[in-house]
C-alpha cells in the first residue's frame, strides 16, 4: 500500500495468502475514498422495529420435560426358569 492511513487490527491479515494480501492491496488502493476512516456511516441496512411483532407470553405452552431413559426394571426370578444364558452339558456358562 502507498498510504499509511489504513491500520489494521492486532491480529488482522496475518493468516492471509500473498495473493490474498495482494488482492486486498488492490481493493483497498481503488476505493480509498470508501476505507478512509471517518465520515457518515453507510446504511446497508435499516432496522425497524415495527416489522418486529411483539412478544406474547400467554400464547406460549410450557415445555413438557423428556423422560430419561432408564433400564427397565429386574422380573424376579421363578424357580426352575432360566437366567437367559445357555449351559453346557457339564453346567458351565
Amino acid at each position: 500500500m502507498s498510504s499509511n492511513a489504513f491500520q489494521l487490527r492486532e491480529g488482522e491479515g496475518e493468516s492471509l495468502t500473498s495473493v490474498q494480501k495482494q488482492k486486498l492491496t488492490l481493493l483497498l488502493e481503488s476505493f480509498p475514498n470508501v476505507f478512509e476512516p471517518g465520515g457518515e456511516a453507510t446504511t446497508i441496512l435499516e432496522h425497524h422495529t415495527s416489522a418486529l411483532t411483539p412478544c406474547n407470553n400467554d400464547r406460549v405452552k410450557p415445555l413438557i420435560p423428556l423422560r430419561k431413559r432408564v433400564r427397565p426394571p429386574k422380573v424376579p426370578q421363578t424357580p426352575g426358569s432360566s437366567s437367559g444364558r445357555r449351559r453346557n452339558q457339564r453346567g458351565r456358562m
